[in-house]
């Protein structure tokens, strides 16, 4: 098994129609595919009447195969939606088919060609994980998990509304519909959550029952005598520890004020306004955010960890972010440069342990790397095809609506919400996100161990041979491919106080990095910013709670596991972090403010639970009272 590829679906074509050689079944009815698709899953879900009053739907399926379900529920709801209503729809695939696959499938649904083909053009199935995409002015986001379904399904955090069942037949893949697979179910399901399924299996039917479904059977469709359909009398449940829980939700209309106008409050104000969400934006001066040419790569390790995980999944989520704004992004491709012998090793071991596909990652020998850049290169490397570059310069107006002008010095607690005081007292807001770097507004950053760091490109002029270079080369530092006679590179990393000699020995680190590119001129001129980082180098994103408080009610995870105590929730009060972003900012910031905002709003998340936490904002403090440093 690939840990980065999907296994093959084994797909056979029998009469034009898509059969799985692995489970021995068809994907859909030969006769009546969309007509079985309205019956059983909209139909037994009584849909979309039952989405008619809700601001925001969230459907859930096992079994993504050829679409067809998402496709005629994505036109039943533009057929039938409210102004201003949202649609979630969570859909789980363990044998995902190819985009070519895809559309084949599609042929026999002329009326469904339009929606399939915006489907193919977004489709991002290449690799395992969570992968969110956005239709129709993203008032409909299709979030696939892409792996083995009980896996998948419990690193989930939603409240489904509705079931679809879809996973081939019990009989011919048992491992859809497994007890652990329907604890899955019944955790996620919102009290009321409706379920649909053409199987009519007592052992299926015992199971959902067990973990809190009301069955019946109802007729079945086509030559299947009965169905199964199910109401959800029990309640969700959190997969979270205790002190990493979930803030109440925000209603609809509660406005959110987003704090930073850098490159994570963007990222939130982009998220809300995906969401129609009411909110401002304020900031001044954006800081490391500003750079010319930020680099969006991926950073994986040769292994199973979190950090590595939570780096890849961002990565793949910013892609389909910055492609958006057009003008900011610079496809260019990146060719990670083994730096040294101990260095190539770890390449090697990042290349077996992940299997990519070539589209994503792809080991080249020294010739082949030359070729990908289009300079003469002497060390081999991993290529990245579908990294770019980023101007950051450019960030407001292209992703986001143009922030407001706002320089708070204070941050105090009222009745009615937040307060910013500052050379203007601004309106109280219940929901306040600080995505202000270093610069501290009161005591709640005390539970973030947050670092200034230097950070520098330089501008440097381009060579007959450095003029040819295709991709951004990286080997510790980076450089881009020239553009209008000029290569930015960087960026340096460091503690110092003094830019200009960071000026000195980022040239000198460039210069050394890529000993290939010997006609690289002086710097001509420099941009500069200070990041903001964590000591462990990964964001700090979520609710800040009162650490003073937060102690109290978790001050036993000093003394290890609770026995006998009732945990008690973290303390909430609306306030929530997106900093230490560190080198990566333009990486991790879209899938950092895309969970965010979902955390704000009580929406799925797009990211495993385990990732998640490995960023959130509460991770530090746990950490320090486990080891009785607080």
């Amino acid at each position: 098994m690939s840990r980065g590829t999907p296994d093959d679906p084994e797909l056979q074509w029998q009469s034009g129609l898509p059969f799985s050689g692995r489970f021995g079944d068809v994907y859909f009815d030969r006769e009546r595919g969309r007509e079985e698709s309205e019956t059983v899953f909209l139909g037994g879900c009584d849909l979309p009447g039952a989405w008619s009053d809700r601001p925001c739907y969230v459907i859930a399926e096992t079994g993504f195969g050829t679409g067809l379900n998402f496709l005629v529920t994505w036109d039943a709801w533009r057929r039938h939606r409210k102004p201003g209503q949202r649609l979630h729809f969570l859909s789980v695939e363990g044998f995902p088919l190819t985009t070519t696959d895809l559309l084949r499938a599609a042929k026999p649904y002329p009326e469904l060609a339009r929606l399939y083909q915006q489907l193919a053009e977004r489709y991002p199935v290449t690799t395992r994980g969570y992968h969110r995409v956005f239709f129709d002015d993203d008032k409909v986001c299709l979030t696939l998990l892409i792996g083995e379904v009980a896996d998948m399904l419990e690193q989930l955090e939603a409240t489904v509304d509705a079931w679809f069942l879809d996973g081939f037949a019990p009989a011919r893949n048992p491992g859809m519909w497994r007890p652990e697979v329907l604890r899955q179910i019944a955790r996620l399901s919102r009290p009321g959550a409706r379920l649909a399924t053409f199987t009519a299996a007592g052992a299926v039917r015992r199971g959902l029952t067990e973990v809190g479904f009301d069955m019946t059977r109802a007729p079945g469709f086509g030559s299947k005598r009965e169905r199964l359909l199910g109401r959800f009398t029990g309640t969700p449940e959190s997969g979270c520890p205790a002190w990493f829980k979930p803030p109440p939700a925000a209603d609809s209309g509660e406005p959110v004020t987003v704090l930073g106008n850098g490159i994570g409050g963007c990222a939130v104000s982009r998220a809300l306004e995906r969401r129609g969400h009411p909110h401002r934006w304020l900031g001044h001066g954006a800081g490391a955010s500003s750079n010319p040419a930020a680099n969006v790569m991926p950073r994986f390790e040769a292994g199973p960890g979190a950090a590595g995980r939570f780096l890849w999944a961002a990565y793949r989520f910013a892609l389909g972010f910055w492609q958006e704004t057009g003008d900011a992004w610079r496809p260019a491709g990146s060719l990670a440069l083994a730096r040294d012998a101990s260095d190539l090793q770890r390449q090697q071991r990042v290349h077996e342990y992940w299997q990519m596909p070539a589209s994503t990652m792809i080991q080249l020998s020294a010739g082949e790397a030359s070729d990908a850049a289009g300079v003469s290169l002497r060390r081999s490397g991993l290529w990245y095809p579908e990294s770019g570059l980023v101007d950051g310069s450019r960030l407001a107006g292209l992703i986001a609506p143009q922030f407001e002008e706002a320089r708070p010095t204070g941050l105090a607690r009222s009745e009615e919400g937040w307060l910013l005081s500052g050379a203007e007292l601004l309106e109280p807001s219940r929901h306040l996100v600080l995505a202000t770097g270093v610069q501290g507004l009161g005591s709640r950053w005390s539970g973030l161990p947050l670092q200034a760091w230097w950070g520098q490109t330089l501008n440097l002029p381009s060579g007959p041979a450095s003029d040819r270079l295709k991709c951004t080369l990286v080997a510790g530092r980076y450089l881009t491919p020239s553009r209008n006679g000029h290569h930015l590179a960087g960026a340096s990393f460091h503690r110092g106080s003094d830019p200009a000699d960071d000026h000195q020995a980022l040239h000198r680190q460039v210069t050394e990095a890529f000993p290939e590119l010997v006609d690289l001129g002086p710097p001509q001129s420099s941009w500069s910013g200070i990041r903001c980082a964590t000591p462990d180098r990964l964001p700090a994103v979520g609710p800040l709670p009162d650490w003073e408080e937060f102690d109290r009610r978790f001050g036993w995870l000093r003394h290890g596991p609770a026995r006998g105590i009732d945990v008690p929730d973290p303390p909430h009060d609306q306030l929530f972090a997106l900093t230490g972003l560190g080198a990566r900012g333009f990486t991790t910031a879209p899938l950092c403010g895309e969970w965010l905002v979902s955390l704000i709003t009580g929406d799925p998340w797009p990211l495993e639970r385990d990732l998640a936490l490995a960023v959130h904002a509460s991770r530090f403090a746990v950490r320090d009272l486990r080891r009785g440093r607080r």
